[in-house]
């Protein structure tokens, strides 16, 4: 009876293991998110300046090795980040950067279009736009911040005509991935406005150079 009783135990404990096994090896749901940026809203932005349009090349725009991955990173302090393995770009984040950013120029400024790098051998281009991205990442207070210098160029010459320093900081609304990811998008946003306003004063300086110009003799 006894012998019987042990062998039904045994029996028993098998059955537990094989169920466990088979929870082990059962596929597990896949719990990765994806996330985008999202260009500012026409509404915010305002009506383009009625001024005449320019031709824009953007690019390129480069940015730190260690944001060169699917997922998304989190600054813990000046010398330490967190890297997501939930949390992940839908798109290479340069990619995505450089969407929002040619969708946000759009919207500010009165352009015939804006050319992405590479551009096509010949591209009329009147200014070049380059961005070296340094910073793009939220904090763990839920501050998001985008450092990058960039430098307008003359597209013909290739001089440099302005070089600057961004250091934009927005606060998310929430404490979550998706917060963080939208204030990302507003420093992209703040980033593309001082882009936008730069443009504008070069593009009305070099125009009313050219009027200053004197008129030939006997005009």
């Amino acid at each position: 009876m006894q012998r019987h009783a042990l062998r039904f135990v045994i029996t028993l404990a098998g059955l537990s293991l094989i169920q466990a096994g088979c929870g082990v090896l059962r596929p597990q749901p896949d719990r990765t998110r994806f996330f985008v940026l999202e260009p500012v809203a026409a509404a915010d932005a305002g009506a383009p300046p009625p001024a005449h349009a320019i031709a824009l090349g953007l690019g390129p725009v480069t940015f730190p090795g260690y944001l060169d991955r699917p997922q998304l990173v989190r600054r813990v302090s000046p010398h330490q980040i967190a890297i997501s393995e939930l949390d992940h770009w839908a798109e290479p984040v340069q990619a995505t950067f450089t969407n929002v950013l040619q969708h946000d120029l759009l919207t500010r400024l009165n352009v015939s279009g804006i050319s992405t790098s590479p551009w096509p051998a010949g591209a009329q281009l009147d200014y070049e736009v380059q961005v070296e991205v340094l910073h793009f990442e939220a904090t763990t207070d839920g501050t998001a911040e985008l450092a990058a210098r960039w430098t307008v160029r003359n597209s013909k010459t290739k001089q440099a005509l302005l070089v600057r320093d961004a250091d934009v900081k927005r606060l998310s609304a929430s404490a979550t991935t998706e917060g963080a990811v939208a204030a990302l998008s507003e420093t992209v946003g703040a980033l593309s406005q001082d882009i936008a306003d730069a443009l504008q004063q070069l593009e009305a300086q070099r125009r009313a150079s050219g009027r200053e110009k004197p008129k030939p003799a006997g005009q």
